[in-house]
């Protein structure tokens, strides 16, 4: 296809904007397109257009696999997919994954690790977490799990997929009621 000699002076101003989404403003916004001619001195306005710019939704980490846009931060212990194919990056919760909580006691705070499965009711946690402080006491006696509780409260038959733990993981605390308090 041939062009008219006149389309080969005119030259298109293509602007890539990459800017950080925290530092735009949200809202409405005209955007214009300018095409100048290299004869003249002008630049003539072609097209404009209004956008609204708006806050995008944050990424909520599932156990399913979902793409990932390149502005979402993504938490740390997730599942990454990096296609080398140009297809979308997609994340996922590991079906297991390792949870390091901090077992609030009497004398002193105790790091424990527990290994966390997504089908995992909370009771098994609360006896992952006795189990570990009875094994780590110079006394070797064992600690009754009905003295581990979460703060907030959370029901021993729930599931960690439907309490969210993964994404509550710096928010639920666990605390170990000393016997000689009750």
């Amino acid at each position: 296809m041939l062009f008219p000699v006149s389309w080969f002076r005119i030259v298109v101003l293509v602007v890539e904007l990459s800017v950080d989404i925290l530092t735009v403003i949200l809202g409405l916004h005209v955007i214009s397109i300018y095409m100048a001619d290299l004869q003249k001195t002008q630049l003539s306005a072609v097209v404009t257009r209004t956008v609204r710019i708006i806050k995008p939704l944050p990424f909520t980490p599932t156990y399913e696999w979902q793409s990932v846009q390149r502005w979402d931060p993504l938490p740390a212990g997730l599942e990454i997919r990096m296609p080398l194919d140009g297809s979308p990056k997609m994340a996922r919760i590991p079906h297991e994954w390792n949870w390091t909580v901090v077992v609030q006691n009497v004398a002193k705070p105790l790091n424990v690790r527990l290994h966390v499965r997504r089908d995992m009711r909370i009771g098994e946690l609360r006896k992952q977490i006795a189990d570990l402080m009875s094994a780590a006491r110079p006394s070797k006696r064992h600690i009754n799990v009905n003295n581990i509780v979460t703060i907030p409260s959370l029901s021993d038959e729930s599931t960690v997929e439907d309490e969210k733990l993964f994404s509550r993981r710096n928010d639920v605390k666990f605390a170990f009621l000393n016997e000689r308090l009750l």
